[in-house]
């Protein structure tokens, strides 16, 4: 098997700034060279947005479930 550097890719997925995971994918067996990847980055970037989404879904979530928890309790302050 030849040495090939062109027969592999890896894109890292990116959340917040930060690297999150890497995709790979490889043409090693074949050892042709892969041709554009720019399909595959632009859904990548795709795959960060979508998983910060997510995160900042969930920190909203937890923040709005802590609002609702000192509501409550200032109420029953007020009645008390």
């Amino acid at each position: 098997m030849r040495s090939c550097f062109t027969c592999f890719v890896a894109i890292p997925i990116v959340v917040d700034g930060m690297i999150a995971a890497v995709f790979y994918g490889d043409n090693v067996p074949e050892g042709e060279p892969i041709g554009s990847i720019r399909g595959l980055e632009l859904l990548m970037i795709e795959a960060g947005l979508a998983m910060e989404r997510r995160f900042l879904q969930a920190k909203l979530q937890r923040v709005e479930g802590r609002l609702q928890s000192l509501d409550r309790a200032a109420d029953r302050e007020d009645v008390e």
